[in-house]
């Protein structure tokens, strides 16, 4: 079965955090994103995430079951109520836990909703606490960890939040509605929204057992939805007073939870290290700095006798963090502390009694044991893990087990034990529809299938026709469960570069081998989209569905060109595929290229453009031929002799301004009309009309305060006053400059007019890294999450998407290969369909001259892409822009999203 994404993908009953941000777009829980870090390590970290997941939820359930579980009968409450009602309540919620157990998580919830009922008309506060915090419990182990977060407030006295409204699915707040007011609700989701600010304070608590659970409960579901900082402050609350009551289960409970935060922290500073150049020795020293406070609260939990495999999972936390260090140093000795924790780890675990918790920390074990090589004892481990699942009767578990033995055999090639227990397992998670662990030995199949066909030399088609179906249904799964995963807490957390981007590639390389079919590159395109818009969905924690694939829209430009990018050992595979609209066939050619040569020139290209006093013939011409050959070249033949032509690009190519690639004798700019897709579209895209629309403009020319906040110093743009004069001059406008440029000035702007066009004329930065993708207002920075909020009034005026937004002064990060992510970030999160953005600053009068001809070109009524031809080509020959015609000046700037 072939991949339609549009048909199949984004099952809605199976989805979990969500939230409708009011314009379409379905945001999820902001998580930080994963580290890069070796192969075989992503595979360590993909494997234990799941299990981690897995020991959460069960050490909740433990925790829970006799603290929670008799609450209500106590003497004075027998007295002054109703015993029925006391010994109801009670057994409900034993009740909940036991289908807690069993899986029936809805079930639970829904027991622990009556239970919380009948505690409030009992009176009996600590039955109501008691709830809620098993409700939180039942919805983390549905994936809904926003709603795990609201349902706690109430039970923490947590009623002003933030001022931000938002618009919400009107099912959660059916879900809620009976027990609160629009108000106090709309209070409660704000601090639970993943993008709101982390300011909040929690109140004191009263001083009990039962507070100290809720707290910690509250402060884990924070951890899941990304609030580290808070969660880290209601898990400090959770201890203190745990260690005020002395109570040693729920002190090493708390330092547990602490230890997690702390590691999420700690994730969050590895990959600011990693995406970025600058300040390094800074984020280096702040995670290690956060690994060790992590590492110690983990050490510290043996200091408390509590439940045993609360004792347990702190070790095992404890030694996969200090493997995933050693790692990161690149040191290649085990620290003394890895090497104790191994036989110590394995001792603790021979006392379990036989249980679902048993077989997920003694396969969360295996992986770790498989990680040092350590193969024949994960072996025997897993089997063992196996044994005891099917004696429970527990499916889910019992897959992940053979799924988790297969595994084992595909590392040590015994590839018929691989594909025998892999399959078997693929089978029992799709019977029971746990497509979270279901597209793991989908993929995993697909690899073995690949790795069988190696064996034999040449591979056989049969094995390759099943590799592809194992990676198309691998594909499918993951879409359906893509943004639960993406949402749960970093120490867990399913990054994008561990387990959702290496799935898409693997496929694309097995669907583009050579001799491939017609219908495979079609496959092969769909896969494209599919990672482009993974990849935005990762970035922005947003879910766009809604979105039109590119080749589906009415109005097609005259050829889309796909470069999708593959590594080979020490080589760099360029496949272009070219769709032509209208034709059925689509045209494809391979080039090789060496890795080193290939990462050069576009190191270089980045680079040598973004001054304008490199030689244009000797420093920039030669990398932007190179570009050519590699990509325009071979499919030039097949490409119509002018029009539009849009690039679906590879997230490496998109810092590179495509109109820049050379023939040898001229730009391609020169010839076509060229626009950068993100893969998907908002439909009903049309050009702007020859008159009657405005602009908003908004810019900073002057030194303003938000430019020297954060330890940084940008200069002030003088040339911003005449472009936005120039621009005045053109269209009709409102405009907002230096001081009356503030972030609620624009809102109010927002608030009042529905513009089609928005032009932000001040410093920028666009990055891989939304924390670091900003607009500079003049007061204060205005940061990418904030985007939609400051824009959302808009949908109160008008429900068409904003047109076109140009940001005409803003540049990518240095050194960041990924930045133009954030020029994408901006247009999906301000609901635009095309941006015009530059890729760097460019201070100088000429972005004036550039935006006045560009507006002059839009009025007449032409597509935007063929506005911004006219003006770039206009740069390079006509007199009157005379010193511009360098590349710096024009090839700054591009078009992504719609063309027209």
């Amino acid at each position: 079965m072939r991949i339609n994404r549009f048909v199949f993908f984004r099952k809605q009953n199976l989805r979990g955090d969500i939230n409708n941000n009011g314009d379409g777009a379905l945001c999820f829980a902001n998580a930080p994103y994963g580290g890069r870090f070796g192969v075989s390590f992503r595979k360590l970290r993909l494997m234990l995430k799941y299990l981690f997941l897995a020991l959460a939820i069960i050490l909740l359930i433990i925790w829970g079951q006799g603290k929670l579980g008799n609450l209500g009968i106590s003497p004075v409450l027998a007295s002054t109520a109703p015993e029925k009602l006391v010994i109801q309540a009670s057994f409900l919620t034993n009740e909940g836990h036991r289908l807690l157990a069993l899986g029936d998580n809805e079930e639970a919830l829904e027991t622990w909703q009556q239970a919380l009922d009948l505690y409030e008309k009992l009176g009996n506060n600590e039955g109501v606490i008691g709830s809620r915090v098993n409700q939180s419990i039942a919805l983390q182990a549905l994936g809904r960890y926003r709603y795990a977060c609201q349902v706690l407030l109430p039970a923490l006295n947590i009623d002003t939040i933030s001022r931000k409204s938002l618009e919400v699915d009107s099912w959660i707040y059916d879900y809620f509605s009976h027990w609160i007011s629009p108000v106090t609700f709309r209070k409660w989701y704000n601090i639970c929204d993943p993008a709101t600010e982390e300011s909040q304070i929690i109140p004191e608590q009263p001083h009990s057992l039962i507070s100290a659970t809720a707290l910690r409960t509250f402060g884990d579901t924070l951890r899941n939805i990304g609030k580290l900082d808070l969660s880290n402050k209601a898990l400090q609350k959770s201890l203190q007073i745990a260690k005020d009551y002395q109570s040693d289960l729920d002190i090493s409970a708390a330092l547990l939870s602490l230890g997690n935060t702390e590691r999420a922290l700690y994730n969050q500073a590895v990959d600011k290290y990693e995406r970025n150049n600058s300040g390094r020795n800074e984020r280096r020293n702040e995670a290690k700095m956060k690994v060790e406070q992590a590492l110690e609260y983990y050490r510290n939990v043996t200091n408390y006798p509590g439940i045993q495999i609360t004792q347990i999972q702190a070790k095992i936390n404890r030694l996969s963090l200090l493997l995933e260090l050693n790692k990161w140093l690149g040191e290649e000795k085990q620290d003394p502390e890895t090497e104790a924790l191994i036989p110590e780890i394995e001792s603790d675990m021979a006392s379990l009694p036989d249980s679902q918790i048993t077989v997920y920390t003694k396969i969360n074990f295996v992986k770790i044991l498989s990680s040092l090589e350590k193969k024949d004892e994960a072996i025997k481990s897993a089997k063992d893990a196996l044994h005891q699942a099917e004696m429970l009767k527990d499916e889910r578990t019992k897959a992940y087990a053979m799924g988790t033995l297969g595994s084992l055999y595909e590392e040590i090639n015994n590839l018929d034990n691989a594909e025998k227990f892999t399959t078997e397992a693929s089978n029992i998670a799709q019977s029971i529809q746990a497509y979270d662990i279901a597209y793991q030995w989908e993929w995993q199949l697909g690899r073995i299938y690949k790795k069988q066909g190696q064996v034999k030399g040449a591979m056989p088609q049969a094995l390759r026709e099943a590799s592809i179906a194992a990676y198309d249904s691998a594909v499918k799964d993951l879409e359906i469960v893509r943004q639960d995963l993406l949402s749960i807490n970093r120490d867990i957390q399913f990054s994008f570069q561990d387990d959702v981007e290496p799935l898409y590639r693997e496929f694309l390389e097995l669907l583009l081998k050579e001799n491939t079919t017609s219908e495979n590159l079609k496959t092969a395109i769909q896969v494209t989209q599919l990672l482009q818009l993974a990849e935005l969905e990762n970035f922005l924690q947003c879910d766009y569905s809604q979105l039109e694939s590119i080749d589906k829209l009415e109005k097609q430009p005259d050829a889309i060109i796909y470069p999708i990018i593959g590594e080979e050992e020490d080589k760099v595979k360029i496949d272009v595929i070219v769709e032509l609209p209208g034709l059925k066939q689509l045209k494809r050619h391979t080039n090789i290229i060496n890795k080193t040569e290939f990462d050069k020139t576009l190191d270089q290209l980045r680079k040598r453009l973004s001054d304008k006093d490199n030689d244009v013939n000797e420093l920039i011409l030669p990398p932007a031929q190179k570009l050519y050959d590699w990509i325009i070249r071979p499919v030039r033949d097949e490409l119509p002799d002018k029009g539009t032509l849009v690039f679906v690009l590879d997230s490496t190519l998109q810092g590179i301004p495509m109109t820049i690639l050379y023939d040898g004798n001229e730009y391609l700019i020169e010839k076509y009309s060229v626009a950068v897709s993100f893969g998907f579209q908002f439909e009903d895209a049309k050009p702007l009309p020859s008159k009657g629309w405005n602009v908003l403009l908004a810019g900073v020319s002057e030194k303003a305060k938000s430019f020297t906040q954060d330890t940084q110093d940008l200069p002030a743009l003088p040339s911003v006053k005449e472009e936005l004069n120039r621009i005045r001059d053109t269209v009709e406008t409102e405009e907002i400059l230096n001081q009356q440029f503030t972030k609620q000035a624009l809102k109010n702007q927002m608030e009042a007019t529905a513009f089609p066009v928005i032009h932000l004329a001040t410093h920028g930065t666009f990055s891989s890294n939304p924390e670091d993708t900003v607009i500079y207002a003049w007061d204060e920075k205005i940061e990418l999450k904030e985007i939609d909020g400051l824009l959302r009034q808009r949908g109160q005026i008008s429900d068409k998407p904003i047109e076109l937004i140009v940001l005409s002064a803003c540049e990518t990060a240095k050194g960041d290969k990924k930045a133009a992510l954030g020029i994408a970030g901006v247009a999906l999160r301000a609901r635009s369909r095309s941006v015009v953005a530059s890729l760097w600053t460019i201070n100088d009068n000429s972005t004036a001259s550039f935006m006045a001809q560009f507006y002059q070109e839009l009025n007449k009524g032409m597509t935007k892409a063929e506005a911004l031809q006219n003006v770039q080509k206009d740069f390079l020959h006509n007199p009157k822009y005379s010193g511009y015609e360098h590349p710096y000046f024009w090839s700054a700037f591009i078009l992504a999203g719609s063309w027209l």
